[in-house]
């Protein structure tokens, strides 16, 4: 039986939390091209780096970068938006050939449009400063206040468009906590897998490729002899085959090259991400001890209260 005299306690499926506060990058389409790198001389205490020059349109920001600021930037979305799964970057490398160059340019170019596609994301003050502040020691200055900067991690902390997160608890959620470590581990290792395998492939068809070219060659020759001995009929013959077997190893040399650029490169990319969902399992797991702790901490406390029978430091108003 249900006691009517007990209030009724309410569910909520929605909770408060810190409605964002738009600039200059909200509510609108961003568009940011990555390019012109170019590596610049350190100091006598530091090491060679790269500046890359940053357009947004079509707010007309124009900045230069270096290297390792991509990943101030994603620390910082990180910390700020602990909620969100911020995308990618790849991993850091010293190569400075123009041939790295030209690739780094387009990983971050991507990562850059992953981020403003998130209203949450254009939100954040350090995004903005990023890609707006083109003078570098004003740039320097910016990042040294940012990084002293403290974020807070209740969920009334947290920056949602709305104002407002779901609460409720969605089905199989704690499944897919359980079995995130090892998600992570497989998502990354046949990644790995494909991206060798289209390797391997792309070697195995230049390989028949020049197979083809070769039989293409010697059914070439053998049409000039027949040309020689004015063979007509077989000589057409083995050029239309020449050609035949010529075209067939570009198309098969192409073919593996598209397959290791396309589906190689691509996956190469987003192996990355695997390593966000071991940052949300992180950020999980420490929330959760948090909770144990406080936990553990007021029933302790309460078995204290009952013991020493003290009513009035229960902080209960009632009858």
């Amino acid at each position: 039986m249900i006691d009517e005299t007990l209030p009724k306690v309410k569910t909520r499926a929605k909770a408060p939390t810190a409605k964002l506060i738009p600039t200059k990058l909200n509510n609108r389409r961003i568009n940011i091209k990555v390019g012109d790198s170019q590596v610049k001389k350190g100091g006598f205490f530091s090491s060679d780096y790269i500046l890359y020059k940053i357009e947004t349109d079509p707010l007309n920001y124009v900045v230069q970068r270096r290297d390792n600021e991509f990943y101030t930037l994603r620390t910082q979305l990180r910390n700020q938006f602990p909620h969100i799964l911020v995308p990618p970057l790849p991993a850091p490398t010293k190569k400075m050939t123009r041939k790295a160059l030209d690739k780094r340019e387009k990983q971050f170019q991507r990562f850059l449009h992953a981020i403003v596609r998130c209203e949450e994301l254009k939100s954040s003050l350090f995004l903005q400063s990023f890609l707006e502040i083109a003078d570098l020691k004003e740039w320097q200055k910016a990042i040294k206040v940012f990084e002293k900067t403290k974020y807070g991690k209740s969920l009334h902390d947290l920056v949602t468009q709305e104002g407002e997160a779901t609460v409720t608890l969605i089905q199989n959620s704690s499944v897919f906590a359980t079995k995130m470590q090892s998600f992570a581990d497989s998502y990354a290792i046949l990644y790995q897998e494909i991206i060798d395998t289209t390797i391997e492939l792309n070697e195995k068809s230049q390989e028949l490729a020049t197979t083809m070219y070769n039989l293409g060659k010697f059914l070439e020759q053998l049409s000039e002899l027949n040309r020689m001995i004015k063979c007509d009929r077989q000589q057409e013959l083995f050029t239309w085959l020449s050609k035949m077997m010529t075209g067939t190893g570009n198309h098969i040399a192409n073919l593996g090259d598209l397959v290791k650029v396309y589906l190689g490169s691509h996956l190469k990319y987003h192996m990355h991400e695997h390593e966000s969902f071991r940052e949300l399992l992180a950020v999980r797991e420490t929330t959760k001890k948090a909770y144990i702790k406080k936990e553990k901490a007021l029933i302790d406390k309460k078995e204290r209260l009952f013991y020493n029978k003290d009513y009035k430091k229960w902080e209960f108003i009632g009858s």
